[in-house]
């Protein structure tokens, strides 16, 4: 599967560079709210909290950022495009507008859990005496409590903008997919912050693709990945591969595409 996710990864980036910019410029300019919220919070939580504080603003950052409403707009325009098809522009301002109300209230939500996991596990961590290895079980369960919240967060995300679900049957069903298939999301997941780390390195590249690829891989990985919980037809893996049959030979050879 890592093959032909990153084969579509690739020619879906391909297809919608320009746009992927465009986008991306406008996402930043929505982001910088919650961008400054996230910022501030590391001044307040590293001093506070310390190595835990450090943890804690990361996962409210990503978890905020995610879930903010330019994000899932941006979501749900790259899931139409793994789905191979192009949104025109009112298209895309309407996955904006109906994402709205729906992302202010979880990227608030996801902040706020982010800090409640942080402050228990630095408190666990002062436990005196003879509780001092009871604290330090529970802080370092509070740590991987973030993460698989951080893995909920991920599904969460792109179920809300390709309007799938909404509300609880949203939260329910991101926690059965990060709880059933918890190495895939790790992999998506992780290869996806990684790429928008990698991205923002430059500064440049902040307003330009930090999200805008990242996302594309995501909803790209993210379709893949739930093909797994679909009946299989005859001559489905067929069906699949068929989706993008072109290779480096198209990209040297743009001309030869139409053999």
């Amino acid at each position: 599967m890592t093959r032909r996710v990153l084969r579509k990864f690739f020619w879906n980036t391909y297809d919608h560079l320009g746009t992927c910019v465009v986008l991306n410029v406008v996402w930043f300019v929505l982001a910088i709210p919650w961008i400054l919220v996230t910022y501030f919070l590391f001044f307040v939580l590293v001093p506070w909290l310390g190595v835990v504080g450090l943890m804690t603003s990361i996962v409210a950052a990503v978890g905020a950022l995610w879930l903010s409403p330019a994000t899932l707009a941006l979501l749900a325009a790259a899931s139409e495009w793994a789905n191979y098809h192009t949104p025109d522009r009112s298209e895309l301002w309407a996955m904006l507008r109906s994402r709205l109300v729906t992302g202010l209230w979880l990227s608030g939500a996801a902040l706020g859990v982010a800090v409640v996991l942080g402050v228990n596990g630095a408190f666990y961590l002062q436990l005196p005496g003879a509780m001092r290895w009871v604290g330090y079980l529970l802080a370092g369960v509070m740590l991987w409590a973030q993460v698989a919240f951080l893995m909920i967060v991920f599904h969460l995300g792109l179920l809300v903008a390709r309007g799938d679900l909404a509300g609880p049957k949203a939260i329910r069903q991101a926690t059965i997919l990060a709880l059933r298939l918890p190495v895939q999301t790790l992999l998506i997941g992780g290869a996806t912050l990684f790429l928008g780390a990698a991205f923002a390195v430059p500064q440049i590249g902040i307003p330009l693709v930090t999200a805008s690829i990242p996302a594309v891989l995501a909803a790209t990985g993210e379709r893949e990945l739930l093909k797994r919980f679909r009946p299989r037809e005859p001559g489905q893996d067929e069906a699949d591969e068929q989706e993008e049959v072109r290779t480096l030979r198209d990209l040297l050879r743009p001309w030869d595409m139409g053999r």
